[in-house]
């Protein structure tokens, strides 16, 4: 478990879920009938709106950026793609870090919908927001991923904050709606905006285009099916809403900010502030093999039942990224992550899993011969009535001593390697 955050966990709506036991849809839609747990509810969301940032971990804390935020513009509110996001993803980044701090579900949007509810729909939305964030932070407490997220609040996403940030980071240009305008025509006539009706009034729109990998589709709701044009702006404008404000908030903090997927977009902001990249900074965007797919509790799991073996695999990753930086040339986080996975990381994975594979068939070998050198001394102890060698010829058989301290001895000094926790991780798919 990480360690150094009160805050770790915190986050306001989960004080409502502990008063009020809620754990399901069903339990919100039962205690929202009561005028108490409604009040409650808008008043922990207006607290919550002016909570300002706080205990955040000076070091290893991430921000959770375009695609693991999950508050962020164009992100489903639905459980099932939430869960899907915690599961997959942020298990990719506690393979570094400590903490990724997030805000999750808004005081500020409980705060308005609250507010402004004057219809029926107005409250059924609601209380549909709220039982969809209910099972989220269930899920993310379940799973022990609470332990590692400090929540915290993050500017609006309104027109007016998103120009400040922007402006205040040096890229203002990333919110300028003609060149936004200007994106989605070229990702449209290049074919790379699809669009499918997935229900009545409902389409989903993806962009597939090498400048915005990563860019998750979003649902559009409307009565007649959408142009290309507008649904690719629509993508391409909550994403770099997103991708601004999350990097406002990490230049605030002074930590990386760590997205779903990479774009060039990044890069750009990386040249925009041309500081010296951080360790952190490559941290943020180094991929492993050996942990691709492995779910963010697995992860989890692994780094409390094998603590020692991450603190040292850690400690060899930063090691090894500090020489890169130094030795490399590039500016690009993402080009020197790419270089200490190929320089430094896989050659020691791949020597480990060389080395257990020649000491698991020499042991394989050297325990079937002595199993049959038992096997026979039981047969003869058998037939000559002599229980005292079945013993003995099951004794050699069970137990080939000097096989099993050699194969154990190996054990040991594979153990010390640097990335046996990798190893471990990948045995844990």
């Amino acid at each position: 478990m990480a360690n150094g955050s009160s805050s770790a966990g915190n986050h306001w709506l989960y004080q409502w879920i502990d008063e009020y036991e809620a754990k399901s849809v069903a339990d919100v839609a039962d205690r929202m009938k009561n005028g108490g747990a409604a009040s409650r509810l808008q008043e922990l969301a207006a607290r919550g709106q002016n909570t300002e940032a706080s205990d955040i971990p000076l070091s290893l804390t991430v921000v959770a950026g375009p695609g693991l935020e999950p508050e962020a513009p164009g992100m489903c509110a639905d459980y099932e793609c939430q869960q899907r996001n915690i599961d997959l993803n942020f298990g990719n980044v506690l393979h570094y870090f400590d903490y990724v701090t997030m805000e999750g579900p808004s005081a500020r949007l409980y705060n308005s919908r609250i507010n402004n509810a004057s219809k029926k729909r107005d409250f059924e939305l609601t209380e549909w927001f709220l039982g969809q964030d209910v099972l989220l932070l269930n899920h993310i407490r379940n799973i022990g991923l609470a332990d590692y997220v400090v929540f915290s609040p993050k500017a609006c996403y309104c027109r007016q904050h998103l120009k400040e940030k922007a402006n205040d980071i040096g890229l203002a240009h990333l919110v300028d709606d003609e060149m936004v305008e200007d994106l989605a025509k070229l990702v449209s006539r290049e074919g790379n905006v699809h669009l499918v009706q997935d229900g009545p009034r409902t389409w989903y729109a993806s962009i597939r285009h090498p400048l915005f990998d990563g860019l998750a589709g979003s649902q559009i709701r409307q009565k007649t099916r959408p142009k290309k044009t507008e649904a690719a702006a629509s993508l391409i404008r909550n994403w770099l809403s997103a991708a601004v404000i999350d990097a406002a908030t990490a230049r605030g903090l002074e930590a990386p900010l760590a997205s779903f997927g990479s774009t060039s977009f990044f890069d750009r902001m990386q040249a925009a502030n041309p500081e010296k990249m951080s360790i952190d900074d490559v941290g943020a965007r180094i991929k492993i093999p050996a942990l691709v797919g492995l779910s963010t509790k697995s992860l989890i799991e692994l780094r409390n039942n094998e603590y020692h073996h991450f603190e040292k695999f850690r400690g060899a990753l930063r090691e090894a990224i500090a020489e890169t930086i130094e030795k490399s040339e590039s500016d690009s986080p993402d080009r020197v992550a790419e270089m200490v996975w190929q320089s430094k990381i896989r050659p020691a994975v791949a020597d480990i899993e060389r080395k257990i594979a020649a000491s698991d068939t020499a042991f394989r070998f050297k325990l079937g011969a002595a199993v049959g050198v038992g096997s026979i001394a039981a047969a003869i102890g058998l037939v000559a009535s002599l229980p005292w060698l079945i013993g003995v010829g099951t004794l050699a058989a069970a137990t080939p001593l000097p096989q099993f301290f050699k194969a154990t001895e190996d054990r040991q000094q594979i153990k010390s390697s640097d990335m046996y926790f990798l190893w471990k991780a990948k045995r844990a798919h």
